[in-house]
């Protein structure tokens, strides 16, 4: 999106800043946590390149991705979530086998509400043919 507006030189500055992020979470993190601290390290790196960007565009462009569409579907994400952690949690007795399996079959169903929910008409209607072989429905 920022190179699309015209801004050529952004996208390789969020890289750099995304690359340093990277070097010093891990070069700080791998010693105490080792992969854990490097999954973290390239986490944050990714996080703070997006964020990079949507700043970027709010200041040059006055463009934001922060509307109505997106806290609702933010919300149906983070609704899928917690339902799947919480899920997991309560599977927790049962054993790993268990859980994973159970997690991923719980997965789809979750992961078609969150759509459900989360995407606005027009959201639902662009997916075509794939979104009525879904059921999405286009109301909400």
């Amino acid at each position: 999106m920022v190179e699309m507006v015209g801004h050529r030189a952004l996208p390789l500055l969020n890289s750099i800043i995304g690359l340093v992020i990277w070097l010093l979470l891990a070069y700080w993190l791998v010693p105490l946590y080792g992969a854990t601290g490097m999954a973290i390290s390239v986490s944050v790196a990714v996080v703070v390149t997006a964020w990079a960007a949507v700043v970027e565009l709010m200041v040059s462009d006055r463009l934001s991705p922060f509307g109505f569409g997106f806290w609702r579907a933010a919300a149906a994400g983070l609704s899928v979530v917690g339902a799947l952690w919480l899920l997991g949690e309560a599977l927790s007795p049962f054993g790993a086998p268990v859980r994973a399996i159970s997690l991923l079959l719980l997965f789809w169903p979750l992961l078609w509400l969150g759509l459900v929910y989360g995407l606005p008409k027009d959201d639902k209607a662009a997916l075509g043919k794939f979104g009525k072989r879904l059921r999405l429905g286009s109301g909400a």
